[in-house]
């Protein structure tokens, strides 16, 4: 209860300087009707297609812990609970902070033509990759013992479920932080589409991944999450597929967003086929040869 109550009053501390700050600035005065009409009508595709959009993929991301609890022990739902919190947090700060520079980047690009917006979102979408892949890699390999070391012992299974998610966070986070191209070219109504079927897309993985892991012996909860990991990964491939057809400009598939995956996948790969002795010293050449080419391929870009 203190926990929360601190949380609330920091909450309020924060925004009490921000609100006096704009209210200092007059950007509270009222514009005047006809301003605000002309503003309206401007914006209008925002409230129609780009509000349920956002409500619908914030939807998606927290729909999995309400639904896994109608079946699953409370000891189960908080497991879960603390891998979206461990994994998926750091993620979202990243998606978020490279998100809010993309979109005003993206505004400045289409001013050029598409073809300039393209090049920009081709960047992005290879140093997200870059920067997603290689964790996602360390995760999937080393999850349980990670959790167990960072949080204590009794958390390993958060760490196991760790392992079938993280691919999909990674997706969310490198797909979630372009979506602004959709506002950027006025296509809010593919965004809208899409996070439609995107949810359904979701509760769909978990019921039938439930549904098999009861009929194969894995359990419902585990089951649930496997299906979840694979089916909202693919799922956030096909939001970046949607972002290239429906967004002039929209990102691209290169070698240099390409190789990082395939280095994540080979480590992945090799690390969870050998004992556990030898996973470490996989992960640290995966590691060194994933740093080295992020280093050149980073390298070659600034010249």
């Amino acid at each position: 209860g203190m926990l929360i109550a601190a949380f609330g009053i920091g909450t309020a501390a924060s925004v009490v300087p921000q609100a006096w700050s704009i209210r200092s600035s007059g950007l509270l005065k009222w514009p005047g009707r006809s301003a605000m009409a002309r503003v309206g009508t401007t914006y209008r595709r925002f409230a129609l297609f780009t509000t349920p959009a956002v409500l619908l993929h914030t939807a998606a991301a927290r729909l999995p812990i309400l639904i896994v609890g109608g079946f699953a022990l409370a000891s189960d739902v908080g497991q879960l609970g603390r891998t979206f919190f461990a994994v998926g947090a750091p993620l979202s700060l990243v998606a978020g902070s490279v998100g809010r520079v993309f979109v005003v980047e993206a505004a400045a690009r289409i001013r050029i033509g598409a073809e300039a917006l393209s090049e920009l979102s081709r960047t992005y979408l290879s140093r997200l990759v870059w920067a997603v892949a290689g964790p996602v890699a360390v995760v999937v390999v080393l999850g349980p013992d990670l959790f167990a070391w960072v949080f204590g012992t009794e958390w390993r299974a958060a760490g196991v479920y760790a392992q079938w998610l993280a691919p999909w966070m990674g997706a969310m986070a490198c797909a979630s932080a372009l979506t602004g191209l959709f506002d950027v070219t006025g296509k809010q109504r593919s965004d809208a589409l899409f996070s439609i079927v995107h949810v359904g897309g979701i509760v769909g993985a978990l019921l039938i991944g439930a549904y098999a892991g009861e009929a194969t012996g894995w359990g419902e909860v585990l089951g649930a999450v496997a299906g979840l990991g694979i089916g909202g990964c693919a799922l956030r491939l096909a939001h970046l597929g949607v972002l290239r057809s429906a967004a002039p400009g929209g990102p691209t598939w290169t070698r240099a967003s390409l190789l990082p995956l395939f280095v994540s996948v080979a480590t992945a790969t090799i690390g969870l086929s050998v004992d556990d002795s030898m996973r470490i010293v996989v992960l640290v050449f995966g590691g060194l040869l994933y740093l080295t080419l992020a280093w050149v391929s980073l390298a070659r870009k600034s010249r």
